[in-house]
């Protein structure tokens, strides 16, 4: 007579070991039993990592989001671009002191829209722009005597700086900060018109 084994439940009640019962059919039971478990267990992990994912999406569109509020608080004009020249952003005080839709501008050749032509009415080549040599060379630059073009055709004279992107050790594009120097030019303009008309008074007297 076969002896069959018994198992004690976690309730305490006594009872016939189920592949013992069973032989061949428990033991693949079982073993079914024990993939439930795995894919369970495999299951409960991705929707812990899928959990986890949109955490951190919905924790970088927060901070994206700040990002912007802060770029649009501020009066001075702000745009990025990428390594190849093309507008990843604009703030609101750029989009409108260049006359453009902030969304409308994105993805397009930054210098063949707004710099690409001097304020004597000569091509600007690009080559020569300090925001391609801060892409090129990864320096840093000041500028306080050039101008940008407006989407109506006219341009306005602009104090700007140009700081290249580093990621990773590369560059990958450049950040622009401007001003619009229109009043300040017209004070020096007048400034110099005062004292040039100064110096002929004093001429005159000399006489």
């Amino acid at each position: 007579v076969q002896q069959r084994t018994r198992d004690r439940g976690d309730d305490g009640i006594v009872r016939p070991d189920q592949r013992a019962m069973d032989g061949p059919a428990g033991i693949h039971a079982a073993q079914h039993r024990a993939i439930r478990r795995q894919l369970a267990q495999i299951a409960y992990r991705r929707v812990g990592d899928i959990s986890g994912r949109r955490a951190l999406e919905a924790e970088q569109t927060r901070l994206a989001d700040a990002n912007r509020l802060l770029l649009d608080s501020t009066g001075e004009g702000i745009y990025g671009i990428d390594a190849g020249g093309r507008f990843t952003f604009v703030n609101r005080a750029a989009a409108r002191m260049l006359g453009f839709a902030q969304e409308g501008i994105i993805g397009q050749n930054g210098h063949a829209l707004v710099h690409h032509t001097r304020a004597d009415g000569t091509v600007y080549p690009e080559s020569e722009c300090p925001v391609f040599h801060a892409i090129c060379s990864g320096e840093s630059a000041r500028i306080e005597d050039e101008v940008f073009w407006r989407a109506d055709g006219t341009s306005f004279p602009v104090a700007y700086s140009t700081a290249p992107v580093v990621e990773q050790g590369k560059v990958q594009g450049a950040v622009v900060t401007f001003f619009d120097i229109s009043e300040r030019r017209a004070l020096e303009l007048e400034r110099e018109r005062l004292t040039e008309r100064e110096h002929r008074i004093a001429e005159q007297l000399q006489q």
